[in-house]
């Protein structure tokens, strides 16, 4: 089961851009040293890997610059598979729907689908039949997500920084 920690990494990583973990460290308002286990553990599982495609460049204090390789989500059916899995093993069924609708929309999924067409919606029904399906529940619809609630003060606060582009990402997924 992921944490809401690493379901939000999940989600950021949905703009298939890639995203260094200082970035993500401070689109959550956390410490590098508090998100690398987070994102060891991702990456342990197989849901996310860096890929030397760019470096990722910020200024340290008193130290200059550094480079960082990006983040990047599985892009393996093995991945996908693990993804799906641990989201549908959350202990909340109308987080699981809400999760799989925002990954439904995202432009990791269209990418994902394009490579591997049936695979995918193979790999999600299997995963979804093992456990309990949200979609089961005719109250799924009514109840509000949790994570929708932290999602969006999330995004409250990007605005607030100023990172419009980001927001702006958010709101069309």
């Amino acid at each position: 089961m992921l944490t809401k920690t690493q379901v939000k990494v999940i989600l950021i990583l949905l703009d298939n851009r890639g995203h260094a973990g200082w970035e993500l460290a401070e689109y959550l308002e956390i410490e590098d040293s508090n998100l690398n286990p987070i994102l060891k553990s991702l990456e342990k599982m197989e849901i996310i890997y860096k890929e030397n495609l760019r470096l990722s460049r910020k200024q340290h204090k008193n130290k200059g610059y550094y480079s960082e390789i990006p983040y990047f989500l599985s892009k393996s059916l093995n991945g996908f598979r693990i993804l799906i899995r641990e989201i549908a093993a959350t202990s909340q069924p109308y987080d699981t729907g809400f999760l799989l609708e925002i990954i439904d929309n995202s432009k990791y999924l269209k990418i994902m689908k394009e490579q591997f067409k049936e695979e995918i919606n193979t790999i999600i029904n299997d995963e979804l039949s093992k456990g309990d399906s949200p979609f089961s529940d005719p109250f799924f619809v009514e109840i509000k997500p949790e994570l929708e609630e932290e999602l969006f003060c999330d995004l409250e606060r990007v605005c607030a920084r100023g990172n419009s582009s980001l927001a702006e990402e958010i709101l069309t997924r």
